[in-house]
């Protein structure tokens, strides 16, 4: 679901057109054929599809940008408001998914221009566990925001479920 903006210039001519990924996680580029892309990282695609289109034409010249993430669903599960299907990007954390769950209300904006020390984030004390390929990863929003530490905060994959659980901390 990935689109990439795609200029080749040729002596044959410029082509420039967007490319999408195949769910298989191919791409099609006219006049050179498909170039399989599947679980690589940005720049390795961007290498395989340049030498791709050199085998073809070795006077080209390629360039390529990502211009549009795909988005896909996580479910988000536990007892809140929230529970459900949430749309996220490929390079979404988890503090971005709560962040955008989240959303002040007029009675927190009254309290946060008279209480200091008012939460700007109430779900960061929430407990919250990431279900990833049947093993469950605790994530502490607080020592993300506090150190910078991203181990408490991974990027969300596909297939992944957010537990928010009801505490009372």
């Amino acid at each position: 679901g990935d689109i990439f903006l795609f200029n080749m210039i040729t002596t044959n001519g410029v082509f420039t057109l967007e490319i999408i990924v195949s769910p298989t996680g191919d791409v099609l580029i006219p006049v050179v054929g498909k170039v399989k892309i599947k679980d690589k990282t940005l720049t390795e695609a961007y290498k395989i599809v340049i030498n791709k289109c050199k085998e073809k034409y070795e006077d080209a010249y390629v360039y390529i940008n990502l211009i549009k993430l795909r988005q896909f669903k996580v479910l988000v599960t536990g007892n809140s408001n929230y529970s459900g299907m949430h749309i996220v990007s490929s390079n979404n954390r988890v503090s971005d998914l709560v962040e955008s769950l989240y959303t002040f209300t007029y009675l927190d904006t009254l309290l946060s221009k008279h209480l200091f020390d008012y939460p700007k984030n109430i779900m960061i004390s929430k407990d919250i566990d990431l279900v990833r390929n049947d093993s469950i990863i605790s994530i502490n929003l607080f020592d993300y925001y506090y150190y910078g530490d991203n181990t408490h905060n991974p990027i969300i994959i596909e297939e992944d479920i957010i537990n928010i659980k009801n505490t009372n901390k």
